[in-house]
């Protein structure tokens, strides 16, 4: 046992231990025990050696490692790395520093400048040992400032094409009087990862992490829409996952498995979220817009006119019943004939007053 040690409460600790030249073997277990009770639960999130090697790279095309500091200028003489019949180079990511080299004798040889501190270097061919970048954009952080939001949209970039937006028109929609007259903001999910899920595309602790921002710092805050669907989180999660979507359109992500969106808004794992909250499980954004088509005639229905024959449609009702197995189908109809007289009289009386013009036969009872 290489040392011995206790933390209450519970906490991310490191630790440094110097290794004797016998304690360094060609294979080292490193291991951690709890040994306070049976409940303990510790694991080693990463472990690091640190040890001189002589400058054999192992026949790769591109390799890191440190250097320790040195006063004044110094030769590196490598051997055992792959050229590629390429240019290599040599990078001092600490110091920025860029060195050309030379290939003598089946070896990379490089000068270097004296420095005062360890640096980070990583040699690389300008072959495989170098990946190329197809573009590089700027990155603008966003600034999630308290604008008295009252109703937030979370939603994709990809559900709003240039031209006609129906996110924005669902945006427009709200902060209208008859949509509500709420003080509305889009936010786009990329920008959420990027802020709140440290860069970590598709992972649903941005949202989370957002939830908790906006808990405290939009105190107007009173309703949350999803816009997009959703895959639960262990059907989006490896590279091979991401790659093979075809039949997984995804865009904004739920909480866990099996998925809770009310989770994505609520504190630690308690089921009940900070606002209002719902989604549309759009795959297009015409489906948005259809969706939206519906919530304002359902919602401006009260505004309408109000005539016999503008409310006709309601007193038109057909019943419907069966099962999946002839029994259930029996038990249906049997119960359906019995009941139907008593439907009939209180679906026409005065608190309904539905039209029944007769009575369809679906089956044949035995």
């Amino acid at each position: 046992m290489k040392d011995k040690k206790s933390s209450s409460p519970i906490l991310t600790t490191q630790h440094s231990y110097v290794l004797t030249k016998n304690e360094l073997l060609a294979s080292n277990i490193l291991s951690l025990s709890n040994v306070n009770t049976s409940d303990d639960r510790h694991i080693i999130a990463n472990a690091l050696v640190k040890f001189p090697r002589i400058f054999d790279f192992g026949d790769k095309p591109a390799y890191e490692f440190k250097l320790a500091a040195s006063s004044g200028r110094r030769m590196l003489d490598i051997a055992s790395f792959q050229t590629e019949n390429k240019n290599v180079i040599l990078y001092d990511v600490t110091n920025n520093f860029r060195y050309n080299t030379r290939t003598e004798a089946g070896k990379i040889q490089a000068i270097l400048n004296g420095t005062i501190n360890e640096s980070h270097m990583v040699l690389a061919n300008t072959g495989s040992g170098t990946k190329s970048v197809v573009s590089i954009s700027i990155f603008t952080p966003k600034a999630f400032e308290n604008k008295g939001q009252q109703y937030v949209i979370i939603t994709a970039k990809s559900l709003q094409p240039s031209g006609q937006n129906a996110v924005k028109e669902y945006a427009d929609y709200r902060s209208s009087n008859i949509g509500g007259g709420y003080k509305t903001e889009v936010l786009d999910i990329q920008d959420i990862y990027d802020h709140f899920a440290y860069g970590i595309d598709r992972h649903f602790i941005g949202i989370k992490h957002l939830a908790a921002y906006m808990k405290t710092n939009w105190p107007g805050l009173k309703f949350v829409m999803l816009l997009g669907k959703g895959v639960e989180y262990p059907f989006m999660r490896s590279e091979n996952d991401v790659i093979n979507n075809t039949d997984r359109i995804f865009y904004v992500p739920t909480y866990g498995y099996i998925g809770s969106d009310n989770m994505l808004f609520s504190e630690g794992n308690f089921p009940d979220p900070y606002f209002a909250l719902g989604r549309i499980a759009a795959r297009t954004p015409e489906d948005i817009r259809n969706y939206l088509d519906k919530v304002r005639e359902y919602e401006q229905a009260p505004f309408t006119p109000q005539t016999i024959e503008d409310k006709y449609w309601m007193k038109r009702v057909m019943n419907l019943g069966g099962g999946k197995t002839i029994r259930n189908k029996m038990t249906s109809g049997t119960d359906w004939k019995v009941w139907h007289p008593y439907c009939r009289i209180r679906s026409m009386g005065q608190m309904y007053g539905r039209i029944i013009n007769g009575v369809p036969t679906l089956y044949n009872l035995m």
